[in-house]
């Protein structure tokens, strides 16, 4: 019998923090940076690891380790990564409204980063 794989990560956030993630892609892209490039290898190996899961990643490596401490590193690498463009591309987002006063804007922000940062480090969650 094959063991059924739960989540740990809310995919409603998993997905509003990716689409933050994705813009901010964008937006280095357009503006010519080279930062798009391990951006974008993060959010695709994001996506794998969310639509194969982790723990089947992972099981197919002898654990070792070298390979825990490898993969532990990456995991809290690419977390990282995932959090700080979603954060950034959601205050490039904010910014695109001319509001006269950014300093309402600041709770919804602070909430929005905090998010951000469950979802991005519950994604690379093993069980």
């Amino acid at each position: 019998m094959k063991r059924q794989e739960t989540t740990i990560y809310n995919p409603f956030l998993l997905c509003f923090t990716l689409f933050f993630g994705w813009y901010r892609f964008l937006i280095l892209f357009t503006e010519g940076s080279l930062e798009w490039i391990p951006l974008g290898l993060v959010l695709l190996i994001t996506h794998i690891l969310i639509i194969v899961g982790l723990s089947n990643i992972l099981s197919k490596f002898p654990f070792s380790r070298n390979v825990i401490i490898t993969s532990l590193i990456i995991r809290i690498f690419f977390a990282i990564i995932i959090f700080l463009s979603s954060s950034i591309g959601f205050i490039n987002f904010l910014l695109l409204f001319n509001l006269r006063d950014y300093s309402s804007a600041f709770f919804p922000t602070l909430i929005a980063i905090i998010f951000f940062a469950g979802a991005s480090v519950s994604v690379y969650q093993t069980k």
